[in-house]
C-alpha cells in the first residue's frame, strides 16, 4: 500500500534537492518505524488470525516511539566496566587465605575489593 501525504510550500522554501530527499528518506524511516511499532502492539495484543493496526494503535505507537529515549553509551563506561572485570578478577584471584597473612597481600587484596565494589556500585547505580 502506498501512502502519500504532503507537506505545504510555506514549510520547505528553504530545502534544497539534497534536503527534500533526506526529508523524505527520514519522514520514510519515521513512518515504517511508526508502523512496525503499531505491529508489534496488535500482535502482542491480540492472539487471533485477524489483525488489524487502528487508529489508536497507531497513536500509543507514535508515543512510544516518540517518548521512549535512546541510551548513547559513554565510551568511559566501557572503560569503567573493563576496570571493574579485571579488578574483581584479581580478587579473586587473590582470596587465599594463607597469602592474605602477610601484610602486603591483605591491603592490594582490600585496594582490590574496594575498587570492584566501587565500580559494581557505580555501574548499578547508573543502570548499567
Amino acid at each position: 500500500m502506498k501512502i502519500e501525504f504532503e507537506i505545504p510550500n510555506e514549510k520547505v522554501t528553504h530545502l534544497n534537492e539534497k534536503g527534500k530527499s533526506a526529508l523524505t528518506l527520514h519522514c520514510k524511516k519515521v513512518a515504517e518505524d511508526i508502523v512496525d511499532e503499531a505491529t508489534r502492539l496488535e500482535i502482542s495484543r491480540n492472539e487471533s488470525v485477524e489483525k488489524e493496526i487502528t487508529a489508536a494503535l497507531i497513536v500509543e505507537a507514535v508515543h512510544i516511539t516518540k517518548f521512549t529515549p535512546v541510551k548513547r553509551k559513554n565510551i568511559w563506561i566501557y572503560v569503567i566496566k573493563v576496570f571493574q572485570f579485571v579488578s574483581l578478577l584479581f580478587t579473586g584471584a587473590l582470596f587465599d587465605l594463607s597469602k592474605l597473612q602477610d601484610t602486603f597481600n591483605f591491603w592490594v587484596f582490600i585496594i582490590s575489593l574496594t575498587i570492584a565494589i566501587g565500580t559494581s556500585v557505580y555501574l548499578i547505580f547508573i543502570n548499567e
